[in-house]
């Protein structure tokens, strides 16, 4: 069984992900932890060590977890395990990663019986996976929901002023629209607060 390859140093600054592709990453390792921990109980209950467990699951796993991958390669090396979880634990992202990397340094530290634990460890954080996952699709829909209802007034302006009508006939026509205006941008901002809580 051969571990995926990872290079250790620090890539240079040009070649470093954009934000958006750290978050990205960041999201995608967060929604295959899941997997990661099932795999690391399954392999362990079949008699497994840990530390070829490590690896096995790394290299099983599609577009694998990062920071796996990199403790994966440090077992290959030869480095202890010990040293290997306390490097995983200063640089999990997540506080599901964290108690995934806490599981399995008391398991290192006290021998403890990490299949059944990493089994429950596995399906906490699938829940809070698809919780997360639920949120995300609440927020995208309130986005959207909240584009129609600001767009409709511009839209609605538009359209009359193309027409004649009492809507632009004289002073009190325009205060109309002017103040149909402003209360479409207090909306909007008043929105933009609502959905800047709920991130």
């Amino acid at each position: 069984m051969t571990a995926r390859r990872v290079v250790l140093n620090d890539p240079p600054a040009s070649a470093r992900p954009s934000r958006v592709a750290a978050v990205r990453s960041r999201r995608h390792d967060q929604h295959i932890l899941p997997e990661v921990a099932l795999r690391l109980a399954r392999v362990l209950r079949s008699g497994v060590p840990l530390e070829p467990a490590i690896q096995q699951v790394d290299h099983d796993i599609d577009h694998a977890h990062r920071n796996l991958a990199t403790a994966a390669q440090h077992v290959f090396v030869g480095r202890n395990l010990g040293d290997v979880i306390r490097d995983w634990t200063q640089h999990a992202t997540s506080d599901a990663e964290h108690l995934l990397v806490g599981v399995l340094d008391l398991g290192v530290r006290a021998g403890a019986d990490l299949a059944v634990a990493l089994d429950a460890v596995g399906e906490a954080i699938r829940d809070e996976v698809d919780h997360e996952r639920r949120r995300r699709i609440l927020l995208t829909q309130n986005q959207m929901s909240a584009a129609v209802l600001v767009c409709l007034p511009l839209l609605f302006a538009a359209i009359a002023s193309l027409t004649r009508g009492f809507v632009y006939s004289g002073r009190l026509g325009l205060a109309f629209l002017v103040g149909g205006l402003v209360l479409d941008a207090l909306g909007v901002l008043w929105i933009r607060r609502l959905l800047r809580r709920l991130r």
